[in-house]
Parts: structure tokens; C-alpha cells; sequence
């Protein structure tokens, strides 16, 4: 478990300028953070093989934000930025040209801040209209064609490039928007409107302690890596650095280190030396001169700030995500052998069920195929929680005694099938033996829940895929009939302190209780982080990053990561059983599609950092921007059985389909 350091955040108006200041003087023992061992960052790293592809996380410059085509036909995957903030993103660099910076700063604003409503010649086949505020794109740039950049990181980077008389103008039109809301913030303890902050209004002085709020909150919850990505937006404005160096140099350095990337640190130091020979720091009621030209600066930081204490999380026996951690990369304890087991409980509906799973498995071993399950336990607060073929069922960890199953009530599906077995025995044993097998062999969204130690959250309404001789269809058991419409599914949330009872429920046709999520195919479990949910879902043709309240399943925010045209989840089976569910370290969230991309986001700003596309072979349309030739084969023995994303040292696995 990360040890959370002393810090509190300024509650009053009075105090909060002190803090953009003094919070920033280092106070030893709060930089003592407790992090693991593998938030090494190396960047830039990437590489292919014929087995898997290697990205890097990639964070925050404008400079990884750029994506080279190796192709000259723009791929379709990606949704093209609308036509009126390309307008208003090419005036802004004619305005800035011209040096007409009033009129720079207000197109700027104006992506950076305003709802656009979409012409209908902007909609891409497939795609919603309107679009949601303050959505990001990718843009080309018109200094290197074939590149592409976030949209609104150009954005804010051309802002940040202004001179000083420019971010006047922009201070005097936006400013007191953004310190009305960071007083309202401040006021309240609303850490989410410090985020808006930042992405409406980075350039203000209410932006910039925003964004240095929102780094102390990372550097205390033991986010160093995090904390150093807020820091550093600010540091890379030089309007900002001048303001609060020499401490946010200081602060900056400090994060690096304790995020494991010492070479960042000395970097910033070295850079502080060089514009600020003279710099005095008060850390701890102590007066600190910063090093002489020949020290080593670690050593110096070293000596003010600690290196960080790392501690073991194997303490923690709790499993609330699949694979362990929000990276998909996480340790388990070690114990003893057992000698026999503890307890066992059956998954089948009855003896029927039991005969076709040890079956199954047999046949599986005999064919010389892998016989690992979809199905992904996990394990909360003495809990353990599975799917079955038709249920979710809690189990004492210690006894193995049964607790609760959702649903508690028959199914239409059960009922239908139940008749079904009775007139005609044998087509029924042929379709549950079906059913049974892609459950539990294939189906990843369905076998996969997730926890945030408070809900367990699930994917319900889920149909079975039959196979065609032609294509895939799904199927609602019970009534046999085949049918497109089944192009939405819904997410529930289970309280566990009430033995399951349903929370709230969200999607289908009428969205329950997010009606803005009527529709909604949501494509795997929810990432539970910070008391929202991550989700990925299909929606009128676009793949959707949709963040929820973790509490009620209201609808947050949400970001378009691509779009599938008429290419829809319910005529496709590969794309329906893979599942997709994001994975998060330090600051960014890696989201996979199943449909040829992979996006990574950082949820603080809320703009796009990067985007890798491949050829699916189940979708051949478009060409990516960096592309490589795997996905699904042909033979299941050369199938990858799981795209879940893997984050490690800096870098992201991938094994899509």
C-alpha cells in the first residue's frame, strides 16, 4: 500500500498564492514516497515483433504528441477533427504570423473552451451529432504533412509559445473565468474542476496553480511520475517558470527522482544552475543554497529531499482488477504449497452443465489446445467474485461458503431454455455446450468484472455470438432469432456491503439511469480510478472513451478515440469476444479498441497523446499511421487469447486482435 504524505491543500483564498510559493518548499519526510519498483520511465522506446508490439507511454511535449504516417492516404479509423476548429486552428497561426494576437488568443480560446456544433459536411459516416464539449482530434500539421498532432495540446502549445504582451490579452479575456473557478475549487475541495481548469485555461495564473495543485495531490497520494507530468506543463511555459522558479524547478527535480528517472532530475537542476546561479531554498525551517558547479546535483536533491522509500505491496492480498492493477502488471504474495485443496464450488447450473465443462477441457487437452478460461476471478475484501455461465456469485474467501449471485432471479434466457430442454433434450445440449463454451473458453468481456473495493462492476445483457456459415450474429437465446439490433448491452454496479444489490445500471435502449448512454455496446469492464470509471463502449458508429461517477453511473465525460463507419460490434465476432478495457500508469490511460487502434489519453488534460493504428485483418479498410501486420490468424493455436494492454517501465505491450 503507497504511504500518503502529509500535505493538505490550501482551503481558503487567503493562503492559496502562499501556495504556489511556499507549498512548493520541500519538507523531507513528505518526500518519502512509497513507489514501486517498476515506475522506471524509459522514453522513446519501441519496437516490433512478429509476437506482440511495444509502444511507449509517451507523455505530455508537443514533441511525442506528433504521429508519422508512413502512409500518404489518411487512415479512417480516426475520427477527422471537425472542419470549424480546423478553421479556427489555422486562423490562429495566420493571427500569430501576422502578429495579430488578440485574434490568435481568441481562436485559441475558442478550441480550447467552446462547444462546437457540427455542419453536417464535418460528420464522418457512422459518427454522432453534435459532439461533446471540448473533445480532442488529431490534427495534420501543416509544417511536416504526414504528422499528426492533438488538436488541443497544438493548441496549447501555440498559446504557450506567445510572447509575454499576447498572454496578457489572453489573461484579460479568460482570466477571471478561470479564477472564479479556481476560488469555487478551492472553496469547495472540487478536484475535478482544478482538471477543467488546466484544460480550459492552462495559460492563466489561476491555470498554472491549478496544475500545480493537481501535481502536489499526485506527489502525495505516492504518484511522483504523475505529479511530475502536472509540474512540468507548467515548468515548459516560460512565462510560468519564470513566476515560480527556483522552487517548481526544485519540486520538479524531486518528482523525477522519486519516480525513478534521475536523469530528468539532474537535467532540471542543471538547467535551474544555469538560469538561476544564486538560488536559496527554505526546506524544513532550513536555509539550502543550491549546489556549487562541481557537486553532484542527486547528491544535493539527495540530501534535501530523500530518495524515496520504496516498500513492498505484496501485503496486499486484495484482487480487484483483472491482472491486478490498474498497469495489468502487478505482483501477487507468495504462500505455501497446498497440499490439497481448501474448498471447491461448482460454476455449472446443475450435473448437466458439469459433464459438458470437464468434457470441454478434456477435449481441449486432447487437441492439443490451451484450455485457459476467459473467466477471471477476483478477490475483495475477504470476497471472491467470478462469472459464471450464467451469473456472477460471491464466495466466502476462508470457508468457501456461497454468499449472494446476481441475478437472483430467473432470466428470460433461463426460462427459455429450461422449455427449450424439455421439448426437444438433445438441440438443447448442443446449444448449451455452444453457450458454455464461449462463455467460458472465449468471451473476454463477459469473463472479466471489476472492483473498486466498494462495487463490483459487470457487464450485463451481454448475448451470445452464434456462428453463421457467412458471418457472426447475435443471438438472444431466447428466441433463436438472429438480429443486428443487439447493438447494445449494459454496465451494472453491484453494492458489495449489501450482498449485491444492484446500484445502478446504465445502457441498453433507453440507457437506464444515464439516458445519454442509450445505445451504448459497452466493450469490457469499467477501470475503476479516483472514483470514476474508465469505460470504452461503441456508440452511433464511434468507439468512445466514456468516464463515469463510479457512485450513481452518471455520465462525466467522454473523448471519441475512433470510429467503425457501418462496421458495427454486432457483426463481429472476433472484435465482440476480445473485449477492451483500458489500461492506466502515471498519469495516462492506454485504451485499446479491437478495431484496429490503440489510443492513449491523459485524463488530466483531457487531450489525445497519441494514437497507434495496425492492420486488422477483420477490417482491412484504411491504413494506419505506423503500421504492422498482425492481428487475428487464421489457425486458433496462433491466436493471441487476450488484448489486454500491459504497461511496464514506461513502455506498453500489446497483443491485439
Amino acid at each position: 500500500m503507497l504511504k500518503k504524505s502529509g500535505f493538505a491543500p490550501p482551503k481558503t483564498i487567503a493562503n492559496r498564492f502562499e501556495c504556489t510559493k511556499s507549498i512548493i518548499s520541500l519538507y523531507k519526510e513528505d518526500y518519502r514516497m512509497n513507489i514501486a519498483r517498476r515506475t522506471k520511465l524509459h522514453f522513446w522506446v519501441a519496437c516490433l515483433t512478429h509476437l506482440s508490439v511495444l509502444l511507449c507511454l509517451c507523455f505530455g511535449s508537443h514533441a511525442v504528441q506528433i504521429l508519422r504516417a508512413q502512409e500518404a492516404t489518411t487512415p479512417n479509423i480516426f475520427l477527422p477533427a471537425p472542419r470549424i476548429l480546423k478553421q479556427h486552428l489555422s486562423r490562429a497561426r495566420r493571427a500569430i504570423a501576422d502578429k495579430q494576437y488578440s485574434d490568435a488568443v481568441s481562436h485559441l480560446g475558442i478550441i480550447l473552451t467552446e462547444e462546437i456544433e457540427l455542419e453536417d459536411a464535418d460528420v464522418p459516416e457512422g459518427a454522432n451529432q453534435p459532439v461533446e464539449e471540448n473533445q480532442d482530434y488529431f490534427v495534420e500539421t501543416p509544417e511536416a504533412p504526414g504528422s499528426y498532432v492533438s488538436l488541443k495540446g497544438e493548441a496549447q502549445r501555440l498559446l504557450g509559445s506567445l510572447p509575454p504582451i499576447a498572454l496578457q490579452l489572453y489573461e484579460l479575456q479568460y482570466g477571471s473565468d478561470a479564477t472564479r473557478m479556481l476560488d469555487d475549487a478551492l472553496a469547495t475541495g472540487d478536484f475535478s474542476s482544478l482538471t477543467t481548469i488546466t484544460r480550459k485555461y492552462f495559460h492563466t495564473s489561476a491555470g498554472y496553480e491549478a496544475a500545480i495543485l493537481l501535481g502536489h495531490r499526485d506527489r502525495d497520494h505516492g504518484r511522483p511520475l504523475a505529479a511530475a507530468l502536472n509540474f512540468k506543463r507548467v515548468y515548459d511555459s516560460p512565462a510560468a517558470r519564470r513566476k515560480y522558479d527556483p522552487e517548481l524547478s526544485l519540486v520538479l527535480a524531486t518528482c523525477w527522482l522519486h519516480a525513478q528517472i534521475p536523469s530528468k532530475a539532474t537535467e532540471t537542476l542543471r538547467t535551474l544552475k544555469d538560469n538561476i546561479p544564486s538560488s536559496r531554498f527554505d526546506v524544513g525551517g532550513k536555509q539550502y543554497n543550491i549546489f556549487a558547479a562541481n557537486d553532484d546535483p542527486l547528491q544535493w536533491l539527495n540530501t534535501i529531499a530523500g530518495q524515496g522509500e520504496i516498500i513492498s505491496l505484496s501485503d496486499n492480498i486484495q484482487w480487484v482488477l483483472f491482472r491486478g492493477s490498474p498497469s495489468r502488471n502487478a505482483n501477487s504474495q507468495g504462500g505455501n504449497p497446498m497440499p490439497s485443496l481448501r474448498w471447491t464450488i461448482p460454476t455449472g447450473r446443475d450435473r448437466s452443465d458439469e459433464i459438458h465443462l470437464q468434457s470441454m477441457v478434456q477435449g481441449e487437452v486432447l487437441q492439443n489446445q490451451h484450455a485457459i478460461s476467459t473467466v477471471q476471478p477476483l478477490v475483495v475484501q475477504n470476497t471472491v467474485l467470478t462469472r459464471t455461465p450464467r451469473q456472477l456469485i460471491a464466495v466466502d474467501f476462508t470457508t468457501g461458503k456461497r454468499l449472494w449471485e446476481f441475478p437472483w432471479f430467473e432470466t428470460d434466457n433461463q426460462e427459455s431454455l429450461l422449455k427449450a430442454s424439455t421439448q426437444n433434450p438433445e438441440g438443447a445440449s448442443t446449444t448449451r455446450q455452444l453457450e458454455l463454451r464461449q462463455r467460458l473458453m472465449q468471451d473476454n468481456a463477459y469473463g472479466q468484472v471489476s472492483s473498486d473495493s466498494e462495487r463490483v462492476f459487470l457487464l450485463w445483457d451481454l448475448p451470445v455470438i452464434k456462428q453463421s456459415t457467412r458471418t457472426s450474429f447475435m443471438v438472444n437465446p431466447a428466441t433463436g432469432r438472429q438480429s443486428a439490433a443487439e447493438s447494445s448491452n449494459q454496465l451494472a454496479a453491484l453494492d458489495l456491503k449489501t450482498e449485491g444489490s444492484l446500484a445502478w445500471i446504465v445502457g441498453g435502449t433507453s440507457g437506464e439511469d444515464e439516458p445519454a448512454l442509450a445505445g451504448a455496446f459497452f466493450l469490457g469492464p469499467p477501470l475503476p480510478l479516483y472514483g470514476e470509471l474508465y469505460a470504452i463502449a461503441e456508440l452511433d458508429g464511434e468507439i468512445r472513451l466514456c468516464v463515469l461517477d463510479a457512485a450513481s453511473g452518471s455520465l462525466k465525460w467522454q473523448q471519441q478515440l475512433a470510429h467503425v463507419d457501418s462496421r458495427v460490434i454486432s457483426l463481429d465476432k472476433n472484435r465482440r469476444l476480445a473485449g477492451a478495457t483500458p489500461s492506466f500508469a502515471d498519469g495516462v490511460l492506454v485504451c485499446p479498441t479491437s478495431a484496429g487502434a490503440i489510443v492513449a489519453v491523459d485524463i488530466s488534460a483531457r487531450t489525445l497523446l497519441w494514437g497507434y493504428t495496425y492492420e486488422n485483418l477483420n477490417m482491412v479498410r484504411g491504413y494506419p499511421f505506423s503500421r504492422s501486420q498482425f492481428g487475428n490468424a487464421t489457425k486458433r493455436a496462433q491466436q493471441w487469447i487476450d488484448a489486454t494492454l500491459t504497461i511496464a517501465d514506461g513502455s506498453v505491450i500489446a497483443t491485439p486482435v
